[in-house]
């Protein structure tokens, strides 16, 4: 995805500008199995250290436990592993994201509005988390969530969400979308509806060639 993508160029970036560190990339493409087998192969290969995000937590435990006691440290991104066997983990903080979203969202909209949340997978605690903490800014009763679900990649994208709720919705204020790519998708979808104008569209990431760009734009 787009943020793994970025989050791939800025340590390229990174370690290139350290003449002694040697950078080995691996894309386990979403399969939890094939990611174990590359951190065997890391295991194997006595790399210095490895930096992971787990795509199933559960499944590569094991593997970065052997190698911590191994000697090997492990920085872990975005997903904890299971127990303590980890150098370091570093993530965003969905809670704290969610709230500040939230915030500005009712700065603008001034204590009243009609909502449309996009919300990420199902399965993803840290999207469920982000919308917990965005929703619980809005408790006046002046403003309404008019239409909310899931996206369910491929089957159900942004998309085709906001097109439910543009033919569901008579109005709506502000749309709240859990990534930028997400939010992206839901204002075209409006702007071809003829619908986009006096409606506030809010993302989540703000990546250079997303978010940032988009606001560059005037989107």
């Amino acid at each position: 995805g787009p943020w793994r993508a970025q989050m791939k160029t800025d340590i390229e970036t990174a370690a290139a500008k350290e003449a002694d560190l040697k950078l080995s990339v691996m894309d386990a493409q979403s399969d939890p199995a094939k990611q174990q087998a590359q951190l065997e192969e890391f295991l194997n290969s006595r790399v210095n250290m490895v930096i992971v995000s787990p795509g199933d937590s559960q499944a590569i435990t094991e593997t970065v436990t052997r190698l911590i006691d191994g000697g090997i440290p492990v920085i872990v991104l975005d997903r904890p592993v299971i127990g303590d066997k980890y150098t370091c983990f570093i993530a965003a903080d969905p809670t704290q994201i969610g709230t500040a979203a939230g915030q500005w969202l009712a700065g603008r909209l001034r204590g009243k509005g009609k909502l449309v949340e996009i919300k990420g997978p199902v399965d993803s605690l840290q999207a469920e988390a982000l919308q917990t903490a965005f929703r619980a800014v809005f408790r006046d009763p002046g403003y309404r969530f008019v239409f909310d679900d899931c996206v369910d990649p491929p089957k159900i994208d942004a998309a085709k969400l906001m097109n439910e709720a543009l033919s569901h919705v008579q109005q709506i204020d502000a749309v709240f979308a859990y990534d930028d790519a997400a939010g992206r998708a839901a204002y075209e979808t409006a702007k071809a509806a003829g619908r986009e104008k006096d409606v506030l569209f809010l993302g989540i990431g703000g990546m250079p060639a997303e978010g940032e760009a988009f606001v560059e734009q005037g989107i």
